[in-house]
């Protein structure tokens, strides 16, 4: 750059101010696995969660014991503290919380023996949430 003319240098040194601004601006990667992980652990009740013969595949939304109305509210909860920074500490806490809870539904509320028979898709998609959440809140807080 030392034989540059005055303008160019001034234009390229705003480029790099810009793009250092961009990069100080942009969600660090912990937020957007935060933010990924919420919205899969949202979205998993209403997927496929075991099949019953003969009435065919159920989700966890079936019956009033079945959780996936509390693992919604946890997905949205996990999604809107990945978004703001100043809570990424508690995404640890709330991470673990998300996959103590996916434990819980595979194991603790009776679903186990139908997991065993003919298993779907939305156990997965709990399992990738609550570990995702928990590795969200890990990321998050070795970036502060």
């Amino acid at each position: 750059m030392t034989d540059l003319d005055p303008e160019t240098k001034a234009r390229i040194e705003a480029e790099e101010r810009y793009r250092a601004k961009v990069r100080a601006d942009a969600l660090p990667i912990g937020a957007w696995v935060g933010a990924i992980s919420g919205l899969v652990l949202a979205v998993a009740p209403f997927l496929p969660a075991f099949g019953i013969q003969p009435f065919g595949t159920v989700n966890f939304l079936i019956g009033n014991n079945a959780g996936g109305k509390e693992m919604i509210g946890v997905g949205v909860i996990v999604f809107l503290l990945a978004l703001f920074p100043a809570t990424r500490v508690g995404n640890i806490f709330t991470g673990f919380l998300s996959f103590v809870f996916t434990l819980y539904l595979i194991f603790g509320t009776g679903w186990s023996s139908f997991l065993q028979t003919n298993p779907q898709y939305g156990w997965v998609a709990l399992l990738v949430g609550g570990i995702g959440a928990m590795t969200a809140g890990v990321l998050s807080a070795k970036s502060e």
